[in-house]
């Protein structure tokens, strides 16, 4: 993303534009989420394609590849049925309690049992697994409220299923961390250049002015 205007401080979103010619997304994201580096990324290119694994070979999208995302499965209690469901899925956010409301978090007594943070591809790799093995097993129920993100998105399964789910993210998570962890440090190293430029040319600007 490439910002447009001037700064305007803590309280007031600055319009963006995607750098991708391909997409050209406008944007005005709040000002928290730019200083947050790691959900500083277009939602059209991030988000928007969903669970399509090509994406990750399209010469203008390659780099979403290593874009950190985060796979979460809660344990929701139905309020009609009072079933307990496990609702799965991504989120940017890099604690998943904050995907949902507070009202949600208590009303459905939503407990976070696996919070998982990688790559992009292997989160989205783990959620097409969790998709593919529910619809083969039967396992998904929806959710009674409506009003629910993701009410298609959640499954009865028995204790066995959940822990061998939760053991194959596991280890995906962990044969692709050591990528993941230098692309990461190697981002954070461009980052505090780019940063430490930044505050150089201010400081020369100001004496300049001086």
């Amino acid at each position: 993303m490439k910002r447009k205007p001037v700064w305007k401080g803590l309280k007031t979103g600055v319009p963006h534009d995607c750098l991708s010619d391909k997409c050209l997304r406008k944007w005005s994201p709040p000002p928290y989420q730019v200083i947050v580096n790691d959900d500083y990324y277009c939602p059209s290119c991030v988000l928007h394609h969903r669970n399509n694994m090509n994406r990750f070979k399209e010469g203008h999208l390659v780099w979403s590849s290593h874009v950190p995302n985060t796979f979460y499965l809660f344990q929701i209690t139905d309020p009609q049925t009072n079933k307990k469901l496990f609702k799965f899925g991504r989120t940017q956010h890099l604690d998943s309690l904050k995907r949902y409301s507070t009202a949600e978090l208590k009303g459905y007594d939503m407990k976070l049992l696996l919070q998982l943070r990688g790559r992009l591809e292997t989160m989205t790799q783990i959620e097409n697994w969790w998709k593919e093995q529910a619809e083969l097993m039967d396992l998904f129920s929806r959710f009674s409220d409506e009003s629910f993100h993701g009410l298609t998105e959640c499954l009865e399964m028995d204790e066995t299923s959940l822990e061998d789910f939760m053991a194959y993210s596991n280890a995906i998570e962990k044969s692709d961390r050591s990528k993941f962890e230098e692309w990461n440090r190697q981002y954070c190293e461009r980052l505090q250049q780019f940063i430490d430029k930044r505050v150089s040319s201010t400081i020369g600007e100001q004496s300049n002015v001086e």
